[in-house]
């Protein structure tokens, strides 16, 4: 049996979770590359907030799930605020989102209730509304 470098071998399996077919190129340089990963270049992660979209809304039904992906040098992850969020009970993380560690874009929620709320990070901001699912 070939061993599959670890990165190669996550970057399948994470791929495979979003329904990117095993005849789907992996890059070559596995999943470390965060660029590669919330880009359009990368196959099945295309569904990322980013940068681009400040100021819009999103709306996800109740267990929804989506992803955040910035610019680190740019947008830190740590000044991410979800605060407005927490107070509403409308997300909650997703920790095998955070293909690089929970440091690290890209990083994951589940809507978790009914309401609004705006995720902040500097100039970057975004309206969640989450609501049920009929």
């Amino acid at each position: 049996m070939t061993k599959v470098p670890m990165t190669r071998r996550r970057a399948i399996l994470i791929a495979s979770f979003f329904g990117v077919t095993a005849t789907t190129p992996v890059p070559a340089s596995g999943i470390s590359d965060a660029d590669n990963i919330c880009a359009d270049k990368y196959p099945g992660f295309a569904g990322f907030i980013t940068e681009a979209d400040t100021g819009k809304t999103f709306s996800y039904v109740d267990t929804g799930r989506f992803g955040i992906c910035l610019d680190a040098k740019k947008f830190p992850l740590k000044n991410l605020d979800t605060s407005d969020c927490d107070r509403n009970s409308i997300l909650g993380y997703v920790s095998n989102w955070s293909l690089r560690g929970p440091d690290n874009y890209p990083i994951g929620f589940e809507i978790t209730g009914t309401g609004s709320c705006v995720v902040r990070n500097g100039a970057f901001h975004v309206r969640i509304v989450g609501t049920k699912l009929e």
